[in-house]
């Protein structure tokens, strides 16, 4: 979720330009050999000046504990919203399945 210096056509910088883009979720992954959890997270939560280069800096492995997880677009959402909107997508895409669960929404925080 990083944007190189002159780079426009990168991820968006703060949460509010995530926002304006219409996306309120995040993929969090966990680095740490051997884990490997994945949730996905509401954005709602995080205050809207927070750059996407510090955004991991506030979240921790809810299995291992482990800091500074990789933050990725939720990608799932992403291709249900473009398929919602214009009705095109790959095989794969059309609305969410039912096990797309977000923590912060669908179900309560995950606490390590």
């Amino acid at each position: 979720m990083r944007r190189g210096r002159g780079d426009e056509s990168g991820p968006p910088s703060t949460t509010a330009e995530l926002r304006a883009e219409g996306i309120t979720t995040v993929e969090v992954y966990c680095r740490r050999i051997g884990c490997g959890h994945r949730a996905v997270i509401a954005t709602d939560r995080f205050p809207d000046d927070l750059s996407s280069d510090r955004f991991a800096f506030r979240l921790r492995c809810s299995r291992c504990g482990a800091r500074r997880p990789e933050v990725r677009r939720d990608m799932l959402a992403h291709s249900a919203q473009i398929h919602a909107e214009t009705g095109w997508g790959m095989r794969a895409s059309g609305p969410l399945p039912a096990h797309h669960k977000v923590v912060g929404r669908d179900v309560p925080d995950e606490k390590g």
